[in-house]
């Protein structure tokens, strides 16, 4: 941004206060014609237009700031970040909306602004873990979008270098765990469920459970029940009422009476 900062635009600004009152917008436009190199103004009218509902004349505002600024990263970041805020406001009122009508066209809204901010958030990620690649939290935020949208191997390449970062190892390898077994690399996919069982911490506690549960559902699926009832037995003794847990401790017991 230009260095004067809020404070400087704002001195930039100052209409007379009855024509501020009167109309912000448009004493804050005139303030941008008498100041048009001043970044900090756009950004400021794009505030007042957002609050106003303008969206459309918001981001006019916001792309003439970036062009004012020279393409600057800061305020390309700066846009970025409304850009992403925005679209999670669009699909909440959507989930609102089909919170209340619950038909078909409604659903195919909601289910299209989802796919379309994800989609956002990962091209604005990619930049920044390229803009930024010593700055681990946004390839991890790159990660969870590519696995969102099911680009596991695209994922999976993302999150095994944020493991880097012990403060997020536990929850990454459950994620890494989760993407290789919709991969079908169940062996890596336990591997990774028993990093994450080992590293998440009792103050973890949901991401823990989840951790316990996936292996135990996987190694049903691949008939080892002596590890699918150690983890789902470990899971029961922390949350009985954990999704079906009780169900299918009951089934591999009749598995294991059967003769």
């Amino acid at each position: 941004r230009s260095t004067g900062g809020r404070a400087v635009a704002k001195q930039a600004s100052a209409p007379a206060a009855g024509e501020a009152a009167a109309d912000p917008i448009a004493a804050l436009k005139k303030a941008i014609q008498d100041n048009p190199a001043q970044v900090e103004l756009r950004l400021e009218l794009a505030d007042l237009l957002e609050k106003a509902q303008k969206l459309d004349e918001a981001k006019k505002a916001l792309a003439d700031a970036l062009a004012a600024s020279g393409n600057d990263v800061k305020v390309q970041e700066h846009i970025e970040d409304r850009q992403m805020r925005w679209a999670k406001q669009q699909v909440h009122v959507a989930e609102k909306r089909f919170a209340d009508d619950a038909s078909e066209a409604n659903k195919k809204t909601l289910d299209q602004l989802r796919l379309a901010a994800v989609k956002q958030e990962i091209d604005i990620y990619a930049a920044r873990a390229a803009r930024y690649p010593e700055n681990i939290s946004w390839r991890y935020e790159l990660a969870t979008r590519l696995k969102t949208v099911g680009q596991f191997a695209d994922a999976i390449r993302h999150f095994q270098q944020v493991l880097e970062d012990p403060r997020r190892k536990g929850l990454v390898a459950l994620e890494l765990g989760e993407c290789f077994q919709r991969i079908k690399q169940y062996q890596l996919a336990m591997q990774n469920y028993e990093t994450a069982i080992e590293v998440l911490s009792d103050r973890e506690a949901e991401q823990r459970k989840r951790a316990l549960y996936r292996p135990g559902v996987l190694a049903t699926g691949l008939e080892d029940y002596e590890t699918a009832q150690k983890h789902l037995a470990a899971l029961a003794g922390i949350d009985f009422g954990y999704r079906d847990v009780a169900a299918r401790l009951d089934k591999l017991a009749s598995i294991g009476d059967t003769p």
